[in-house]
């Protein structure tokens, strides 16, 4: 909710603190400009917030039609109940939220300082003399973090897409950028995940499915016994250490095997237990009756043990082959993490390998990101070639001149699937690239400079990674992940469209001088 500040508050405490021309004064003059040109952006946002409100409304109606339906056997006391309508999920008039446009700018801002939850980010929201200069000109007072988390998170990833071309297309009527000239390039980014053991992830997935059993009885659901579920657990986890502690040490294959079968013995006897008693506890819940916010909780809470379970098994099943046959399940067939399903294993180069993601990402010849994708798993950079070609004409809507990619998206279908769209020039750096790319191509100037400007890319990667914090997601999940992804680009384009009309002032103002 948020708060009106009176008329003879502290308007006045900028007095001692002027508003600097930083780059946060900057990237919040851009958005506003933005949203004054593309009122529809804030149209979208306040959907998606009634999208949220109507959901949380419609669960609360059908738990007040549940209630009321009780009274049907108490014709007396129905009578004096006053009778309500139907439900209508829409929504009325009910306490203030937040405004679209402050939407918008937490959502950049998250974006700008990579998270808006942790100590140091609430610190510099606080702190922030920019932004409590706009705040206090609306008559506002900064929400609480919670409220901005909430508000932000209900934005669609369609909206945070129709904010990306809104910014390509101030870029292009601005004349910043062309987007005649792309590069093209991936990068292996962690995931929010730790690195996977199968004995881990077996016993994480154990704790786990005993205490959702533990949560059924908050919402209505039967009591789990605990039975020897405590016990195992703790036999389980004191396995794990001695596994950890002689791993890789010399001669302790024979020893690991050893503990390996004490605990596969062990978390087989967990998942027989949970999988029994679970089950008959789901279908004792089917029979209940209670309200239907409970249920829902009850059925995604049964969904996930589901799910659990059938991950338990394949990870017991994988790791005793492997432990006790030396047979290896690949890395898309293993469960990664518990936390972050859509994590893959990525391995690019002689690079570390890492669990995460590896998105794809385009810039512009003046350093813009008019496309971003994040593929699902470690999907191969030749395959994506021409999913975000079309994605960069689809967003910027100018079919590039010239495309400057790796040997990675080196295919020849590529190449003719490319030209074929109007591309004149496309540029396959190294000897696959040398091999499908006609000679008098490969040595003209064109292919020549787009070869040499290709490492303009990795310039932006490190930008992104250490100044936008793309070192690490945050989030979990292939959708979450690309929110992350999309916030981070968008934060970005706005900084550097500052940064490309700083420099057109000062070559313009060189050449006054020149001339004078």
């Amino acid at each position: 909710m948020i708060k009106q500040i009176p008329n003879d508050s502290e308007c006045s405490s900028n007095l001692f603190l002027p508003v600097l021309d930083t780059n946060l004064k900057e990237l919040l003059s851009e958005v506003l400009e933005m949203s004054r040109r593309h009122p529809e952006i804030l149209d979208s946002i306040r959907k998606d917030q009634d999208a949220v409100g109507i959901k949380k409304k419609e669960l609360r109606q059908k738990d007040k039609a549940y209630f009321e339906s009780k009274f049907e056997a108490l014709p007396e006391i129905l009578s004096e109940v006053e009778q309500t309508e139907a439900p209508s999920f829409y929504l009325q008039v009910g306490r203030p939220r937040m405004e679209a446009e402050l939407v918008l700018i937490f959502l950049v801002l998250r974006g700008y300082f990579h998270t808006l939850s942790s100590l140091s980010s609430i610190e510099r929201l606080r702190d922030s003399v920019t932004i409590l200069d706009y705040l206090q000109k609306r008559g506002l007072l900064l929400p609480g973090i919670t409220t901005i988390v909430e508000n932000v998170n209900a934005a669609s990833n369609e909206t945070r897409e129709q904010i990306h071309r809104a910014q390509l297309w101030l870029i292009l009527s601005e004349g910043l950028d062309d987007f005649k000239e792309l590069t093209f390039d991936s990068t292996s980014v962690e995931g929010n995940v730790e690195w996977p053991t199968d004995a881990g992830i077996l016993l994480k997935l154990i704790d786990r499915l005993f205490s959702l059993g533990g949560k059924l009885s908050k919402y209505g659901g039967p009591s789990l016994r605990v039975w020897w579920m405590a016990s195992w657990i703790s036999s389980l986890q004191k396995l794990l250490f001695k596994i950890n502690s002689i791993a890789g040490k010399a001669n302790s294959k024979k020893r690991i095997k050893k503990l390996y079968r004490k605990f596969l013995k062990t978390a087989y006897k967990a998942l027989s237990y949970l999988k029994r008693e679970l089950g008959e506890m789901k279908e004792r819940s089917a029979k209940l009756d209670m309200k239907p916010s409970n249920r829902e909780m009850l059925d995604t809470i049964f969904k996930q043990i589901d799910e659990d379970l059938a991950d338990g098994y394949h990870v017991l099943f994988y790791s005793e082959n492997r432990v006790m046959n030396d047979v290896h399940l690949p890395s898309a067939e293993k469960v990664l993490s518990i936390s972050d399903e859509d994590a893959a294993y990525i391995k690019k180069g002689p690079r570390p390998a890492k669990i995460g993601y590896k998105p794809q990402l385009g810039r512009s010849s003046n350093g813009f990101i008019p496309v971003c994708k994040v593929p699902k798993g470690n999907a191969a950079d030749s395959k994506e070639f021409i999913p975000v070609l079309d994605l960069a004409i689809e967003n910027t809507e100018v079919v590039p001149s010239l495309v400057s990619v790796d040997d990675g998206y080196s295919s020849k279908s590529n190449l003719e699937d490319a030209k074929e769209r109007g591309v004149v020039t496309v540029s396959i750096s190294g000897s696959k690239g040398k091999r499908i790319t006609p000679e008098s191509d490969w040595d003209s100037p064109a292919y020549l400079e787009a070869r040499c400007n290709r490492s303009a890319v990795e310039s932006l990667m490190f930008v992104l990674k250490y100044v936008f914090g793309l070192k690490r997601f945050r989030r979990r999940g292939l959708e979450e992940v690309r929110a992350e992804l999309l916030e981070k680009v968008i934060a970005y384009n706005f900084c550097r469209m500052g940064y490309i009309r700083k420099l057109r002032q000062k070559e313009a103002e060189a050449k006054l001088r020149r001339v004078a």
